[in-house]
């Protein structure tokens, strides 16, 4: 996910974790505790193995189920104060009511089945369903909406709009089978296939064969109450599939966030770039070693000697996956991104203490700020990558825009005309309305801002018809 306010990793913070969490945080402590087991684990499993893929270490900082940024309590949050980061649901609602606008269009083009699912990848803690439902679109009006939230996050799953009381909530949220984590070698992801969700809780989701006849309603709407999933596992696109024949996968800054690997072009082909133990404690290093053909094999040839380029493996998985979920409908990924040799072209020599740097295509964030090192205090920091455009359609081509002109074309200068003429119907009495009016002005010029969100990439793919 990523993000307003981080930067690529170019200069590079190596300050002790408790020294750079921002007051406020809770238990600073406890979180450098956290990343001092996690960094003990990872240096043993490159004691027992040998160095290991950048994707396997990425995947531990991001999503070891104790350690990893995103499953700690309160880690890995996108919003304002109490986050790390910003998307564009934070912003405010404007981006979900455009969607909004989006996915009606979308049922609509489908001929308004009764039933149409939008599937929410990576959900974080619900904002953008907020939104989706603030704005009441029609599907859910006619009891058509089946929504869906995808986290792995524990913690950012207990936030989901229509959660029950935690002593309720095993009953709504499908959780990994304990016993398939036990016997893994590597922590779990959003994008692993080979997590089993348990299937005792899993048929507990109301599924299309069993949704009530009179569901509860979280708006003026007549929206089911959204369902929240743990992770993608190898029986959940078959599960959700089973939710409705129809709809949209959305994917919010998702892709960025999967595990990828990295590739060095050398004089007469490929090196990959593997991680191995630092000089020292909770610090690591990179180790070049001849890449497996089946790593490379996506990437363009006519780079040049030096170049250190994202492979996407994860990404590209991630959208075979999603076209599985649908007989028909859309796939619809907004992320920042460009060509490998686009990417290519932004990395640069690491630097004499840090030997992740000069990476222009890979950025940190903790509490707002960018320039922390990745290879330091593992699972402290979110790890994010530039989308390589070409490795993720290399299976399924999709249609590309920038998200401005995305958002134009769902109407966001419409609801933005609306609020001007609100705002200054109202501005005299100040009322909530009339800040509301005026918020969505503001909103609209961070979100297409060519320099920033409004040129983050949108990859829509059609699926059936």
């Amino acid at each position: 996910m990523a993000r307003l306010g981080g930067s690529s990793v170019l200069g590079v913070d190596h300050r002790p974790l408790v020294a750079s969490v921002s007051e406020g945080r809770a238990d600073p402590l406890g979180e450098q505790r956290l990343s001092e087991q996690l960094a003990r684990r990872l240096a043993e499993r490159i004691g027992d193995r040998g160095p290991i893929p950048v994707s396997e270490y990425v995947e531990a900082c991001l999503y070891d189920p104790s350690g990893g940024f995103y499953m700690r309590d309160g880690g890995g949050r996108a919003g304002g104060r109490s986050g790390h980061f910003l998307t564009a649901p934070e912003v405010g609602p404007l981006f979900g009511a455009v969607l909004a606008r989006a996915i009606d269009s979308w049922w609509r083009e489908l001929g308004e089945p009764e039933q149409f699912a939008v599937i929410d990848w990576g959900a974080g803690p619900g904002t953008l369903a907020r939104s989706l439902l603030a704005a009441e679109p029609a599907c859910a009006a006619a009891g058509a909406l089946r929504l869906v939230l995808v986290e792995l996050s524990p913690a950012q799953r207990a936030l989901h709009p229509g959660q029950p009381t935690p002593s309720n909530r095993s009953n709504a949220s499908a959780r990994l089978d304990a016993s398939a984590l036990s016997n893994r070698s590597a922590p779990s992801s959003r994008s692993d296939v080979s997590a089993r969700l348990d299937m005792s809780a899993l048929s507990s989701l109301p599924f299309r064969s069993n949704w009530p006849d009179q569901p509860t309603k979280l708006s003026s709407s007549g929206c089911q109450p959204p369902v929240s999933v743990a992770a993608v596992s190898d029986a959940l696109p078959g599960a959700l599939a089973q939710l409705a024949p129809a709809g949209v996968v959305l994917a919010n800054e998702l892709l960025d966030n999967l595990p990828f690997d990295i590739a060095r072009r050398t004089a007469d082909g490929w090196e990959e770039l593997r991680v191995t133990v630092g000089d020292q404690p909770g610090r690591f290093a990179l180790v070049a070693v001849p890449a497996p053909d089946e790593l490379v094999a996506a990437l363009p040839p006519q780079l040049e000697a030096g170049a250190r380029v994202p492979v996407q493996r994860a990404a590209r998985r991630w959208v075979a996956e999603a076209h599985l979920l649908l007989a028909e409908g859309r796939i619809v990924a907004f992320d920042y991104g460009a060509s490998t040799a686009a990417l290519a072209g932004r990395s640069g020599p690491p630097s004499d203490d840090d030997p992740g740097a000069g990476l222009g295509w890979l950025r940190t964030h903790r509490d707002h700020r960018g320039g922390v090192s990745w290879l330091t205090h593992p699972g402290s920091c979110d790890i994010t990558v530039d989308l390589a455009l070409d490795q993720v359609q290399a299976d399924h081509r999709a249609a590309v825009c920038d998200q401005a002109e995305f958002l134009r074309a769902h109407g966001i200068d419409d609801l933005v005309a609306a609020a001007r003429e609100a705002w200054s119907a109202r501005s005299r009495v100040g009322d909530l309305d009339a800040l509301k009016a005026r918020s969505r002005v503001s909103e609209a010029e961070a979100l297409l801002d060519p320099d920033g969100m409004g040129g983050f990439r949108v990859l829509n793919w059609t699926v059936g018809g």
